[in-house]
């Protein structure tokens, strides 16, 4: 894999793989070779910025569709926004990379400077004559093809290496010839050979596709023993050695084992020496390798003749930013990223909270306090569960434990008591219980271990369990049902509630007070 995503910039170039580096937003590709195609898949929706020729290849090798390809003509220098709002462009020139068919190197030129990234690319002086670069510009970083930047490994021109294949053919004219040669690549030697001895290339139905989408010239054919070339995949071992020549151009050091194979230097990337003088007649301020295999990149300035020069961080403009955080969704658009610790931590308080259906008063607003019945608070109390303010009943001096009155219920429910314990646990996580819930929650699940409505002294027509959390522990009512509750069953556990309410509270002085009453109540004690 040889891509990267530029630092600072929302550039990536020969790289595919956008949920592990999520800054980048516009893609660019140098050629259609695998090793700078991975993850690169049909199913690709992002643009992608590349040569037109690139683009017919993508499109028919990896079927890649047409809507998200962005071909830029070559030589031309093209205005690009990176940001979402049209404030900041950047310019992109693509320079002919003399590599392979629709090859090319990009020159970025924007807030961050003046890159040049080659790709793979075989040098040649004629690059130097291109208009990008023949002005003397300062390259801040240069992303250089450091495939072959070996000491030890020299390698011809590839004028060079032709001419030793043509002549292991001349010598040779009884023979047939094999050549070894990838899907893509290599096609100008092809053409040369065929015109050169007159004779017609035998290749694949793959390649026969691959020879048209490229325009190249009528000299391949799919039918066998029509001409004295074959060409066939690298990776294939077949080799008749009895009548057929096998030629093996690359770049690699292939031992030469058989008299009958030829293996010639012939390669699509730069030597060193080619490299020194291409960087050199440069001068980038900073070098960077795009091959990351470690070998020679500590001495890389060494090895080409240069030194590196002090390179400041770019200041990234602020619409840059914010571009650079959006996310891409399934469909290729562009979104605001939706952080995931709001997704994750359940709010505090719910905006409905808890409402409460209004408390009827008992008769004669002025007659009450003579009778024993409670008067109402002002706004100062509320519902310590909800946060929300209501009216609730003050006991006075005769007061009378029990409150009249609807039932509370929660804002958006109907109140119907679940007595399945994944709905009701599903009912409390979306909204604030009242204390009301809790004890008709707590009442529907014990049901079937309690005795009679009737043997507690409670109505047995009423649809609801009489709030007694505001009673006082004298009261004759609740000694009354917590001896007949301790008959019944001497060792009350805690209910399941109590656990959810306090964990959810925390040490909240009123909560913890409410459920201390229900608990002493129901007759449990803490063995604590």
């Amino acid at each position: 894999m040889n891509g990267t995503v530029i630092p600072h910039t929302p550039l990536a170039v020969d790289w595919w793989y956008p949920r592990r580096i999520r800054t980048a937003r516009l893609y660019f590709l140098t050629h259609a070779h695998a090793d700078h195609t991975g993850g690169l898949t049909p199913s690709w929706n992002l643009p992608i910025y590349c040569s037109p020729l690139t683009a017919r290849i993508i499109q028919h090798k990896l079927q890649i569709s047409p809507k998200v390809l962005r071909p830029l003509e070559v030589g031309t220098s093209h205005l690009l926004n990176v940001d979402d709002e049209g404030l900041e462009t950047i310019t992109v020139t693509l320079i002919d990379a003399n590599h392979c068919p629709g090859s090319v190197m990009f020159l970025f030129e924007g807030y961050f400077g003046t890159i040049l990234y080659t790709g793979d690319f075989r040098f040649s002086s004629a690059m130097l004559e291109e208009p990008p670069l023949n002005n003397k510009k300062a390259i801040d970083v240069l992303y250089l093809d450091n495939t072959y930047c070996l000491p030890d490994h020299d390698i011809p021109s590839r004028e060079e290496a032709t001419g030793t294949i043509k002549d292991i053919i001349s010598r040779n004219p009884e023979h047939d010839i094999t050549l070894k040669l990838n899907l893509l690549g290599k096609e100008s030697l092809l053409e040369e050979l065929a015109l050169e001895f007159n004779s017609w290339v035998i290749v694949s139905p793959q390649r026969l596709q691959m020879a048209r989408v490229l325009g190249l010239r009528d000299v391949f054919t799919v039918e066998r023993g029509s001409g004295r070339f074959r060409v066939q995949d690298p990776k294939c071992l077949q080799f008749d050695h009895r009548s057929v020549i096998t030629i093996i151009p690359t770049g690699r050091r292939v031992p030469e084992c058989r008299p009958w194979l030829y293996v010639v230097p012939y390669s699509d990337h730069s030597p060193l020496r080619e490299l020194q003088t291409f960087v050199q007649a440069l001068w980038p301020a900073k070098v960077r390798p795009i091959v990351k295999n470690g070998r020679h990149e500590a001495n890389l300035y060494d090895l080409l003749g240069v030194s590196p020069s002090p390179c400041c961080i770019p200041l990234v403009p602020e619409s840059v930013k914010r571009f650079m955080r959006l996310t891409y969704t399934w469909d290729g658009t562009l979104t605001v990223p939706v952080p995931l610790r709001s997704l994750l931590i359940r709010p505090k308080a719910i905006q409905p909270g808890v409402s409460f259906e209004p408390i009827e008063q008992i008769s004669g607003s002025h007659d009450s306090n003579a009778h024993g019945e409670g008067e109402l608070l002002n706004e100062g109390a509320g519902d310590p569960c909800s946060g929300s303010k209501v009216n609730v009943p003050c006991k006075s001096e005769n007061s009378s434990p029990a409150l009249t009155g609807g039932r509370p219920r929660v804002a958006g429910e109907d109140c119907e008591l679940h007595t399945d314990k994944k709905l009701l646990n599903r009912a409390l996580t979306q909204t604030v219980p009242s204390k009301a819930v809790l004890l008709e929650a707590h009442t529907a699940k014990e049901q079937e271990h309690r005795v009679p409505v009737e043997q507690h002294g409670l109505d047995s027509n009423s649809s609801s369990v009489p709030i007694q959390s505001k009673m006082t522990t004298s009261s004759p009512d609740v000694l009354s049902n917590r001896s007949k509750w301790q008959k019944m069953e001497p060792q009350v556990k805690a209910p399941w509630w109590a656990t959810f309410v306090t964990s959810h509270c925390g040490t909240d002085v009123a909560i913890n007070k409410y459920v201390s009453n229900v608990l002493a109540e129901i007759g449990y004690q803490d063995s604590t």
